[in-house]
């Protein structure tokens, strides 16, 4: 949620005080534990009903919620320092790059907003569009957010928190994923500056490649999960061959349609 704000305009503070409001009213809604270190360099809100896959110390790091089919995968890559974008300008042509090579050749994709954002010391972007899932004749709400910092050394970090659920149940779970994708912040050092000094370099296409990356870790970490077992599940759930937690009033999984008939109890 985002609103430009001019103190020497009314109208856009006025907006500006709205804005708040809400996103604090929407914060207060949420009953959110401490907050979760991630890779020992950053930190997310995490609230109640979701788990992260603790087997996995680094990233990428899959969240789960533990009642609806809801998730989101965070990605995290660096971007060389001959190949960091140096404005504003660039951010926009880099999102116009991820929209055609990432989410217009998903099937039937349909963009639903576009955000972009620049709060000094990181910038970056929020995509929400819906694809179909013919498989299991299914529509997915996604809720992409790309987040770049600048490292000390001056190279950038690109962190994607690529969420999604099942449209019809995603209104339950949409106040939660804004919330963790709000709160993700970097806590290792990082430059007060996201955008270096301008270079004037021809723009790459760095960041369209990065998200297609991290696309393609979900589908292989999908493809070679294990069957694993989270504490905090306590026998309510049983975990597809695909890596789906699922309730137990399920007896197909809610992602691939697999039958529990190997279900693993967690």
């Amino acid at each position: 949620m985002a609103v430009a704000c001019n103190l020497a305009d009314t109208t856009y503070m006025r907006n500006c005080l709205l804005a708040l409001v809400m996103m604090l009213a929407v914060v207060a809604s949420i009953h959110a534990t401490a907050p979760v270190d991630l890779g020992n360099e950053t930190q997310m809100l995490l609230p109640d009903g979701w788990a992260v896959d603790i087997t996995n110390d680094d990233f990428p790091y899959m969240v789960e919620h533990d009642e609806f089919a809801a998730e989101m995968l965070i990605s995290r890559t660096v971007i060389a320092e001959g190949e960091t974008l140096n404005n504003p300008e660039e951010l926009k042509t880099a999102v116009e790059f991820v929209l055609a090579d990432v989410v217009d050749p998903l099937p039937n994709a349909r963009l639903l907003t576009n955000t972009g954002f620049n709060d000094v010391e990181r910038a970056g972007f929020v995509l929400e569009f819906v694809t179909d899932d013919s498989v299991n004749n299914l529509q997915i709400r996604h809720r992409l957010a790309g987040l770049i910092y600048r490292q000390v050394e001056g190279r950038q970090v690109l962190y994607t928190l690529w969420a999604k659920a099942d449209v019809d149940e995603y209104g339950y779970v949409e106040a939660d994923l804004w919330l963790m994708q709000q709160s993700f912040a970097m806590t290792a050092d990082h430059a007060v500056d996201v955008f270096a000094t301008p270079s004037g370099g021809k723009w790459r296409y760095v960041p369209a490649l990065l998200l297609l990356a991290a696309l393609f870790l979900l589908i292989r970490k999908r493809r070679g999960a294990q069957d694993k077992v989270l504490p905090r599940f306590q026998h309510s759930f049983w975990r597809c061959s695909c890596g789906r937690l699922n309730p137990k009033r399920y007896d197909a999984c809610r992602r691939c349609g697999a039958p529990a008939t190997s279900r693993t109890t967690v």
